[in-house]
């Protein structure tokens, strides 16, 4: 039911619609819909800008195209969450490259929240700050845990609402096995290949 969705998509649009009546069902889908709309044109703005910084203006627009001819990216036209995730890593990786390394971290801490695998992320913005010769030693340090508690903002949050509203914090990942996934975690599911 509405809990399950709760738990899995925090961030996601029609958190908390999908319960009651059709004309609710519905108006949560046309949501949903439009919001990941929004998201998918966002996200393929950055993508474009980030491509243009990083390759060059001439393959900033054959990058779209191959995102959009993806296979997987039938998802971003789904109701789940992709869109949003594919948004809040692009602009961490926007915001690192221009050196805004705080808001990369919150913006990684959002991407958490949507999947466990958004965890890694923090890597970037965190590494690149510690890593900018052009900032004095005491800067990095500030700026690079300023990065971190900005990241954690969001978990945290997040997992204070799965213990207020589910029981537990760890409901993200026990609720996984509905979905015969009880291993959620990217190492946990590079062992099973091996195994």
């Amino acid at each position: 039911g509405g809990g399950v969705v709760r738990v899995l998509l925090p961030l996601d649009h029609t958190n908390g619609q999908l319960r009651g009546d059709e004309l609710q069902l519905v108006h949560g889908l046309v949501n949903k819909f439009i919001a990941m709309r929004q998201d998918e044109s966002t996200a393929a703005a950055l993508l474009h800008r980030l491509t243009e910084l990083e390759l060059g203006r001439r393959l900033a627009r054959p990058t779209l195209l191959l995102l959009a001819v993806f296979p997987a990216a039938v998802y971003f036209g789904a109701p789940y969450s992709e869109s949003l995730f594919l948004l809040l890593v692009v602009g961490t990786m926007v915001a690192t490259r221009h050196r805004r390394y705080e808001l990369a971290g919150l913006l990684a801490g959002l991407s958490a929240t949507t999947r466990v695998h958004g965890l890694a992320l923090i890597a970037v913005p965190a590494v690149a700050c510690w890593l900018d010769v052009t900032l004095a030693t005491r800067t990095r340090w500030i700026r690079s845990l300023l990065t971190l508690a900005l990241f954690a903002v969001p978990v945290v949050i997040y997992l204070a609402y799965l213990a207020n509203v589910h029981g537990s914090w760890s409901a993200f990942v026990t609720r996984q096995e509905m979905w015969g996934n009880p291993s959620p975690f990217p190492g946990q599911a590079l062992m099973g290949l091996i195994e």
